[in-house]
């Protein structure tokens, strides 16, 4: 018996449970990393035993997330709140985090300086700056709180005779995009195709299944030698300027579990058949970056000029970066590009037009998109690639955060649980908490700590939080009633029998059944915590045998129906319901 799963703890996991569940042996652990006949063949050529440290780090965290989900959500449901979890509070809380920040932000006004110059060009007082997308440091005016600081600045150049004091030319090369991985696949899909998580999940999902793509879930980069070999070939009979002598390198982020290398077409003369547009949008751009990853880096040429404005002793700077040769950019359609400077010489006057300040204004922080939601808890090792889809899709369905657009905007309840969480279990909801837990976890699988001394460590200091929170919780109730939602019992159809359990009165509740998707109903009491199906609650004339309370009508697993305490489980006194006989006329 050769066993499928996913590669990562969860897969391992999932293989654990079947083994023990059906008693196999002599199982053999394997893992598909695309549906092909020679990914087949190779996942059963390299089976191999179960990694019972996997395993341990799975069900580790299948308690961690169970004691985290269940017990805060138990504590947060009179609130209205619907769940609360490692994953979703943390997200939530960086949502509402960033939320806070757009309504306290505060305009603020800036001035530029920019001298134009008749040789063709302008120049400014600058400052060096990261550009987070390349990560290469750039030069970008300079800005002044102060306009009169901003304008004497303007002043002084005009009254200056402007020397070109260096002029220095840099080469600077460009590396491709890494090839997908989850994460960025994600995120690419919405920003380029406009898809949601979800959606842009269950595309892939179909794409891996019918063999044309790798596995989807994955968090390495790296892909494999036959992947690279599979689309230097193509290059090479499509595009041979382009490729590299030897394939780029990549590498990981840290703490990346590399279980699956990075998301690639399975073949590069494939091309998906009978998929919908959607299906195929994605696939192309699957391919397209699996392609240009492996292509040369583009090169482009740098020059800084830097001007002498008479005595002052700060300085002006003029900077344009051109494409010398577009590499991979020929294939994203940017391999034209930038504006070059004039001829210039060292110590040559400059023949100046005019200084001018021009106003700006700070823009506030911008909202999260799924897209860059996405890429701030990958950057930051929260959560996993097989998190982000349900982690999104749970916030969105339950009501915690809505849709403006594109972009994510929290809702009150989703305030209300975040306020919540941060006041009973502020520690386990912060980023860190989050991104420690996958790295002990990952220490679990390492077998550098046992499952039952980290979840020994994180219980003792669990306990200890529930039982402030519930405190807290009580507190905060008393001080913000309208808080606690009240029972809607307004036009709720009521039943003729009263709660046998305390007497008050029992109105008919509607839900939607989770299988069949059908509303349905039940009865509740409006005032204690007593339900029943839809159907009149009966109440035996007769006391309960055991402890003379009332008894009401159950029915058992085999369908007969018999009186009930209505106190079980506390107690379980019982009595056979007497069946009626009809005589004949």
């Amino acid at each position: 018996m050769y066993l499928a799963t996913d590669g990562d703890r969860e897969g391992e996991a999932i293989a654990w449970h079947l083994i023990e569940e059906f008693g196999l042996r002599n199982s053999r652990r394997t893992v598909f990393r695309e549906l092909t006949k020679s990914g087949v063949l190779n996942g059963i050529e390299h089976s191999g035993a179960l990694d019972k440290s996997l395993v341990d780090a799975a069900r580790a965290r299948s308690v961690l997330d169970y004691l985290l989900g269940m017990n805060i959500s138990r504590l947060l449901w009179p609130f209205g709140c619907k769940s609360a979890g490692r994953l979703q509070s943390c997200a939530l809380r960086i949502l509402v985090d960033r939320e806070r920040m757009i309504q306290a932000f505060v305009p603020r006004k800036f001035w530029t300086v920019i001298a134009d110059y008749r040789e063709g060009f302008s120049a400014s007082p600058v400052v060096s700056e990261l550009d987070e997308e390349t990560g290469e440091s750039r030069l970008v005016p300079r800005r002044f709180d102060d306009s009169k600081e901003a304008e004497a600045i303007a002043a002084a150049c005009r009254s200056a005779t402007h020397r070109v004091e260096s002029i220095a030319t840099s080469s600077i090369e460009r590396q491709p995009p890494k090839p997908f991985i989850t994460s960025t696949m994600l995120s690419t899909a919405s920003t380029k195709l406009g898809f949601s998580v979800k959606h842009t999940t269950a595309l892939a999902q179909e794409l891996f299944e019918k063999g044309l793509i790798t596995y989807l879930r994955t968090d390495s980069a790296v892909m494999a030698v036959e992947g690279q070999q599979m689309i230097r070939e193509y290059l090479t009979k499509t595009n041979p300027v382009l490729v590299p002598p030897k394939p780029p390198k990549v590498t990981n982020a840290a703490g990346a579990q590399a279980a699956h290398e990075a998301i690639r077409p399975t073949a590069m003369d494939v091309h998906p058949a009978g998929f919908e547009d959607d299906g195929f949008r994605l696939y192309e751009l699957i391919f397209r970056r699996a392609l240009v990853s492996q292509c040369a880096p583009a090169v482009f040429s740098r020059t800084t000029v830097t001007i002498a404005p008479g005595e002052h002793a700060w300085r002006l700077k003029a900077q344009v970066t051109t494409v010398q040769r577009p590499g991979w950019l020929s294939l994203e359609g940017e391999g034209e590009g930038g504006q070059a400077l004039p001829a210039l010489r060292e110590g040559q006057v400059l023949n100046l037009l005019g200084a001018r300040t021009k106003e700006g204004q700070t823009k506030r922080p911008a909202r999260f998109t799924e897209a860059s939601l996405i890429q701030y808890l990958e950057k930051r090792q929260i959560g996993r690639p097989s998190t982000y889809s349900a982690m999104i899709s749970t916030l969105l369905d339950r009501n915690y955060v809505g849709e403006e657009g594109k972009f994510l905007r929290p809702e009150p309840t989703g305030f209300t649980a975040d306020e919540l969480v941060r006041l009973g279990f502020n520690e386990l909801s912060e980023e860190d908490f989050t991104a420690q837990t996958e790295k002990a976890l990952d220490g679990i699988a390492a077998r550098e700590v046992s499952r039952s001394q980290f979840l020994r460590s994180f219980y003792s200091r669990f306990c200890e939080l529930e039982a402030e929170a519930e405190v807290k919780f009580a507190k905060y109730a008393a001080d913000h009633p309208n808080a606690v939602p009240q029972r809607k019992d307004a036009g709720l159809k009521s039943a003729k029998q009263p709660c046998p359990k305390c007497g008050a009165g029992v109105v008919a509740q509607p839900y939607k059944d989770k299988k069949t998707g059908k509303p349905k109903k039940f009865w509740r009491c409006g005032k204690c915590d007593w339900t029943s199906s839809f159907a009149p609650p009966k109440v035996s004339k007769q006391p309960c045998p055991e402890c003379g309370g009332r008894m009401a009508e159950r029915q058992s697993k085999d369908g007969d129906k018999f009186w009930g305490c209505v106190d079980f489980p506390e107690c379980r006194g019982s009595m056979k319901k007497a069946r009626r006989t009809r005589g004949r006329a």
